[in-house]
């Protein structure tokens, strides 16, 4: 790059926070929203005609076409520079401005874009003449528009690239904007604790996931009503996390399919997280109940022996979410720590063992129940669904006993895992 043209570039890319443009500020993005094919907003354009922006890893290529006759001109494809919205910006997922420079024989050409909208980019070209021809050196602005059937990783309509249905799969899963599959795309890798650092908080409203199975919360640090997917989900309307989404994570590597795999659908978990540190038991109205703060997690009414084991156990587990199966009234209760179920013991439990490979939903003289042979270990009554999904939650977790405090009217049940 000539020191003219170096100039230019410093010029425009220090400029405060609508760095080169006119008009409004520029907003970070994932780099996948730069992906796609891109044409001029403008038909009658003398400069830049459209734009291709690929990925690689966590590379971005442009290559740029200009106005020509007959045909256009190809620039040539070039390593994009990204460029954060802060100096502790991360290039991927804070992504502000990509630019690329390129040479032309005569003049040197650097490129700058920036999004305005999912759909548009704003560009800009400063042109360095380098033929000594005494020509003025100058530059140009506009927009660009995805062109239909465009996208970046993750959004439907760009055959052959990672993460699309028809072309090699991404590992991950990838958030959408709205239902279907539609609006703005972020995929990840790894766990998000906070989806405000990547500017994506209670915006998804589905999900596609290519590998792995992964928990969806609605608060930040994974607290909240969590849900746990590992198929595409087309809406989370039906899950109550529409727009709702805070943080995400990876849950245990290598664990079957719910139902192993046979049944159709992802298992969504309804669970209600809290701090094990800050429980406590407290007398309420005349009850006693295991609470956080002004929350009460467990109710043993008179029963006070009773909670005071079931605090044991909780701190015991280092348990942080109770979870239902079927609200307001759960036909299924069960406790996880982290990401999972803990599989060790502490002394003096009253807990039931059984087989989780032998276990299954049986209609037992008008009830479902799930039942190991003749052996029934949880009865849901008329409600079919419901024994299913609590299949799926023994199965995903492989629970091999069933615990509790207090019989033969227990006032808690846990699950533990298999050792």
């Amino acid at each position: 790059m000539t020191k003219r043209l170096r100039r230019h570039a410093a010029a425009c890319l220090i400029a405060a926070a609508g760095l080169c443009f006119v008009g409004a500020p520029s907003a970070s993005a994932h780099i996948n929203d730069f992906v796609g094919n891109w044409t001029n907003a403008d038909r009658d354009t003398s400069g830049i005609t459209r734009v291709e922006v690929t990925r690689a890893g966590a590379r971005l290529n442009i290559r740029v076409f200009g106005q020509c006759t007959p045909r256009d001109c190809d620039w040539g494809a070039v390593r994009a520079n990204i460029y954060a919205d802060s100096v502790g910006g991360n290039l991927v997922n804070d992504a502000a401005v990509i630019s690329g420079t390129f040479n032309a024989g005569f003049a040197e050409k650097f490129v700058v874009l920036r999004e305005v909208r999912n759909d548009m980019l704003a560009y800009e070209v400063y042109t360095n003449f380098t033929d000594r021809s005494g020509r003025s050196d100058y530059y140009m602005r506009g927009r660009l528009r995805q062109a239909r059937g465009s996208g970046g990783p993750g959004i439907p309509g760009f055959p052959g690239i990672p993460g699309v249905p028809g072309g090699p799969g991404r590992d991950g899963i990838t958030l959408y904007e709205h239902v279907n599959y539609a609006g703005a795309a972020r995929n990840y890798d790894s766990d998000v604790p906070n989806l405000a650092s990547v500017r994506f908080n209670d915006v998804a409203s589905s999900v596609r996931i290519s590998d792995g199975t992964w928990e969806l919360c609605e608060h930040a640090n994974y607290a909240g009503r969590c849900v746990t997917l590992d198929r595409d989900t087309a809406s989370f309307v039906p899950l109550g996390l529409n727009d709702r989404v805070s943080s995400l994570r990876r849950l245990r590597p290598g664990r079957p399919a719910p139902g192993g795999g046979g049944r159709p659908g992802s298992l969504a978990e309804d669970c209600i997280g809290f701090d094990p540190a800050a429980v406590q038991m407290r007398r309420v109205s005349g009850s006693w109940k295991i609470v956080e703060g002004s929350h009460w997690i467990a109710d043993f009414g008179g029963n006070r022996a009773e909670a005071e084991r079931a605090l044991q156990i909780i701190r015991a587990y280092g348990f942080d979410k109770q979870c239902f199966v079927g609200r307001p009234d759960p036909s299924m209760t069960y406790w996880k720590r982290g990401n999972g179920v803990p599989s060790d013991a502490i002394a003096g439990q009253d807990c039931i063992s059984f087989n989780t490979s032998a276990v299954e939903v049986r209609n037992v003289s008008g009830r479902w129940k799930i039942v190991e042979g003749s052996h029934w270990i949880a009865d849901f009554g008329g409600n079919r669904s419901e024994a299913e999904t609590a299949l799926d939650v023994i199965q995903r977790y492989d629970l091999d006993r069933q615990c509790f405090v207090g019989r033969p009217d227990p006032s808690m049940s846990y699950w533990l895992a298999s050792h």
